[in-house]
């Protein structure tokens, strides 16, 4: 899905002119890079939590030559669905409407 399938989607439930719902689908995205820049998590309820995680610095190794070499510490996002995301999800219904 793209933002603007997700524009798309506000136009036929709401009405909203394709520009306001490509606009508030911008500015949702904006709130929540803003959000996760400031290293606050992003939660929605029903849906998931999009956390920054940060990874320490570690050893790893070249697959093809098994050379070691340093990994370097990042910072890494990830997102955890909700129970109730993950219950739809295994049942094959997809998001709640």
């Amino acid at each position: 899905m793209t933002r603007d399938d997700l524009a798309d989607a506000i136009v036929k439930e709401h009405g909203l002119s394709r520009i306001r719902a490509r606009r508030l689908v911008d500015q949702i995205l904006e709130q929540m890079n803003a959000a996760l820049g400031r290293g606050e998590d992003v939660k929605i309820a029903n849906f998931g939590v999009f956390v920054i995680r940060e990874k320490v610095a570690r050893m790893g190794r070249n697959p093809k030559t098994l050379e070691p070499h340093l990994v370097s510490a990042r910072k890494v996002l990830t997102f955890r669905p909700s129970d109730s995301m993950r219950d739809r999800i295994e049942a094959g219904r997809g998001p709640a409407r």
